[in-house]
């Protein structure tokens, strides 16, 4: 019996030193493809809210419900605590079970594959200025992939706690060998830049549409639902995308999507005018137009085959490289008599 490769990705250990980056955007470019062609079953994301009226549901609360809070005058979401995700996967094949990992890493790491997929295809040839806005986990590895498929010579960082993004600046800088400059405010990061990222924890709008120049591509990340209505991107900026691409579109109905949600419903964008990911990558929606057009991408849900994509890269990379621990693969198996099953 082969063993199961068991790693844990927590702080980075062990695999943050050994990034696929370009594997995982070009395992994501496959999914992509998938997606379009309508080649896999992709579920809707579920969410459930747990109440706070029985069963100990103060602690939880207390310990797991997240809360808005001013940062440098700018209204932020954080979370009190922390949680273990577990990726788990299979041989399409046989399916056994290969691996089961913690998704801390590999969440960051899809979630900027797919922003950098989309970046490829939306964001002009010539693109060399990034407007990075988060000095977070996310804004990280959104660094490193775009490096991927834009030969970027200069990135402007901010963030509300100056500490935050000058240390930001200073080791990725020292990482990646690129020019990351902090500055000052979100206006002097978006402008003047070629690709502009939000990856950050808002609340209210972080990015204004009279900001957003011709020829520019623009990301978000954060989620926001209709119980917690968040959006990195003011009315203006919305009008202003000569083209909107996002991920996976129905998540935006069955969530009430705070981006869009009741711009749909003020008439400010069409659903017609919301195009997927895959879509574009297949043909079946047109992509830059030509060098003046601003595109916006939202990364708008995780989708379980981005998760899939990037833990078989890892998964490999562990393997060659010796990272993790191994299992028997019996802890995981049924016993029929003599034999052994996959669940």
């Amino acid at each position: 019996m082969q063993g199961v490769a068991h790693h844990f990705a927590r702080g980075g250990e062990g695999f943050t030193k050994r990034k696929p980056g370009g594997e995982v955007a070009d395992g994501l470019l496959a999914c992509g493809d998938l997606t379009g062609r309508c080649r896999f079953q992709q579920p809707a994301r579920k969410r459930v809210f747990a109440g706070s009226s029985t069963g100990g549901g103060e602690k939880l609360k207390e310990r797991c419900v997240s809360k808005d809070v001013q940062v440098a005058g700018s209204k932020r979401r954080v979370y009190p605590g922390d949680y273990i995700g577990l990726v788990m996967l299979f041989d399409m094949d046989t399916c056994e079970i290969l691996a089961l990992m913690d998704d801390h890493f590999i969440s960051t790491m899809r979630v900027a594959a797919t922003s950098a997929v989309a970046s490829k295809y939306l964001a002009r040839q010539d693109a060399k200025v990034m407007g990075l806005l988060g000095s977070g986990e996310q804004a990280k590895t959104q660094v490193t992939a775009h490096l991927v498929v834009r030969p970027l010579s200069k990135i402007k960082v901010y963030s509300p706690t100056k500490a935050n993004r000058e240390k930001f600046a200073r080791e990725m800088s020292q990482e990646t060998g690129v020019e990351i400059a902090p500055v000052s405010s979100a206006e002097e990061a978006v402008r003047g830049s070629d690709i502009v990222i939000a990856a950050t924890n808002t609340v209210d709008p972080v990015i204004e549409g009279r900001w957003l120049e011709a020829g520019m591509h623009v990301t978000s990340l954060v989620g926001g639902d209709g119980y917690l209505p968040r959006k990195e991107l003011d009315d203006e900026a919305i009008r202003r995308a000569n083209l909107i691409i996002v991920g996976y579109k129905p998540q935006i109905f069955l969530d009430k999507q705070a981006e869009f949600h009741d711009r749909l419903e003020r008439g400010i964008v069409k659903a017609e005018d919301l195009h997927e990911l895959g879509e574009m990558l297949n043909g079946k929606c047109r992509g830059r137009k030509d060098d003046k057009e601003i595109t916006f991408f939202k990364n708008n849900t995780g989708m379980g085959i981005q998760f899939a994509a990037t833990a078989r890269k890892m998964y490999e990379k562990a393997r060659e490289k010796g990272v993790g621990a191994e299992l028997p693969l019996e802890l995981f198996m049924t016993k029929r008599g003599d034999k052994l099953y996959s669940p």
